[in-house]
């Protein structure tokens, strides 16, 4: 789960607003985890760890990865507004 870290941070960066991440927990917990322990979705025994819908190898690669991708929009984001004050700081001089 600490791979999570980097999507839930990035989120509240680009936000700057903790209830989206509140949002997505919280539909994650009332969609996925009852389907589950309910017996809805159903992993292949000796597959958890790798499909498992909330621990599993893969989605947790894609919660990183989802992660990474909005890190690089912000980082992009940054950059233009960086580049525009400097801009708009040069010009004024």
């Amino acid at each position: 789960m600490i791979f999570w870290t980097v999507m839930y941070t990035e989120i509240y960066l680009l936000t700057k607003s903790i209830w989206p991440i509140v949002l997505m927990h919280t539909t994650e917990d009332a969609l996925v985890n009852p389907h589950i322990f309910e017996g809805y979705i159903q992993v292949a025994q000796g597959k958890e760890f790798l499909v498992s819908p909330t621990a599993g190898i893969i989605t947790t690669f894609l919660y990183l990865i989802v992660g990474l991708l909005l890190r690089i929009k912000r980082k992009k984001q940054l950059m233009r507004r960086t580049s525009q004050s400097t801009l708009i700081t040069i010009m004024d001089h």
